[in-house]
């Protein structure tokens, strides 16, 4: 027998079946997380078409990048933003992560002592 938390002792055939509802599920999360990095390539590829030679190629790849929710049809306001880093070197994760929220979630500007 297993324990499991609080709940006391499990069978041997709850554990069995733990085991196995817990391979599904890490199944599920791992096809999620390949069709998100799918998507993702293709959002990718249709940026790099945004500058393409081929102007029917530029504006089938605008025109779907609309259509996916990856861009708006219309004026737009663009908002750059620079992490202090060392020259070459790639963002730290930290700051990465940081810079995501304050542009998406709105969070206050950092304080004085961010690393």
């Amino acid at each position: 027998m297993a324990r499991l938390g609080s709940d006391g002792h499990a069978g041997v055939r709850a554990v069995k079946l733990l085991r196995e509802a817990a391979k599904q599920a890490a199944l599920v999360l791992h096809r999620d997380y390949l069709a998100v990095e799918v998507a993702r390539g293709h959002a990718r590829e249709l940026v790099r078409e945004l500058v393409a030679p081929d102007q029917a190629l530029r504006k089938e790849a605008s025109a779907m990048l609309v259509a996916d929710g990856h861009a708006v049809a219309g004026p737009v306001t663009v908002l750059v933003a620079m992490v202090a880093r060392e020259e070459g070197e790639p963002l730290a994760e930290q700051r990465r992560l940081t810079l995501a929220l304050a542009v998406d979630g709105g969070l206050p500007p950092p304080r004085a002592d961010w690393p």
